[in-house]
């Protein structure tokens, strides 16, 4: 199997503008191909002793894992909660078509 130099940065807030922001610096600094933002679903956690639930949206990215740590510096400068969410997930497995594309655009 081909290595794949992609991984998925993901991110959520309660503040879909937050979310756009961050994906718009994202793409605009060239550190994302493609950034997804989903509709809003239940999120459970808890937050000083005390559970919390919320409405979130989840953003996810196609990066390149050496972005990771300016990625999370973008994220954490425009990002409206004090701790955000910031993984990066691996993709084990990707079309070699779509890797070409996504490629193509990181560099």
């Amino acid at each position: 199997m081909k290595d794949v130099n992609i991984n998925l940065l993901q991110t959520s807030s309660n503040k879909i503008h937050v979310l756009k922001k961050i994906a718009r610096n994202l793409l605009q600094h060239n550190l994302s191909c493609c950034v997804h933002i989903s509709s809003s679903v239940s999120s459970y956690y808890m937050w000083n002793e005390s559970l919390q639930e919320d409405r979130e949206h989840i953003l996810q990215a196609k990066i390149k894992p050496e972005a990771f740590e300016t990625c999370s510096h973008l994220i954490k400068t425009h990002h409206n909660y004090d701790l955000p969410e910031i993984i990066l997930l691996p993709i084990d497995k990707i079309d070699s078509d779509y890797l070409a594309w996504a490629t193509s655009e990181l560099t």
